[in-house]
């Protein structure tokens, strides 16, 4: 609780705060039920990426738990590429500004691209940190712990997504006394040279 407190404060964290597997990850939601979690990250490579999370059962795929986050909020927005079935994602989007969804709202996140302009790459990773490219989200089974990734790659020029990863309690504690010391001895020095 206090931790939330601090990250709201700081105005850090718009979503739930969520240790994953030892990594506080900002979690937008969480969709399904069940004792399995898997994370999945959205980076559109901008200034910040999203992620979800998803609980399951029985074996699932990537592709369900893809699909769970879309039909889960109407914030959450996918296009499949024509004739390629629902297996090849063309675009993702989310309405960040809470107006609903368009793909022409300059305050929504959404990029497209399959031949041309781009292409939406699926990773995996058990850490967050390092990444293996994916089968395919109707391919790759999820396991206890997974982190599937979509990363925007513009013009073909392909980078890991960045997970929305906050810094662990105690960092964030140490740098909020570190920012109320600093401004303390500021102000102690302004009362001093006057």
């Amino acid at each position: 609780m206090s931790l939330v407190i601090v990250l709201a404060a700081a105005g850090i964290a718009n979503g739930v705060i969520y240790d994953f597997n030892g990594v506080f990850v900002e979690i937008e939601y969480w969709t399904g039920t069940g004792t399995n979690e898997a994370l999945m990250v959205v980076d559109w490579q901008r200034e910040k990426s999203l992620a979800f999370g998803y609980r399951w059962y029985d074996s699932v795929m990537a592709g369900d738990m893809f699909d769970a986050v879309d039909e889960a909020s109407a914030k959450f927005y996918k296009e499949w590429v024509s004739g390629e079935g629902d297996s090849a994602i063309f675009g993702i989007g989310y309405d960040m500004d809470n107006d609903g969804f368009s793909k022409n709202d300059a305050g929504d996140y959404y990029e497209e691209g399959w031949f041309e302009n781009g292409f939406w790459a699926e990773v995996l990773s058990n850490n967050g940190q390092s990444w293996d490219w994916g089968n395919g989200i109707r391919s790759d089974y999820l396991y206890n712990g997974t982190w599937v990734g979509f990363s925007w790659s513009p013009e073909f020029a392909y980078s890991d997504p960045n997970p929305p990863i906050i810094p662990e309690p105690t960092t964030l504690v140490l740098l909020g006394a570190g920012g109320l010391f600093f401004r303390r001895h500021r102000a102690q020095q302004k009362r001093v040279s006057k």
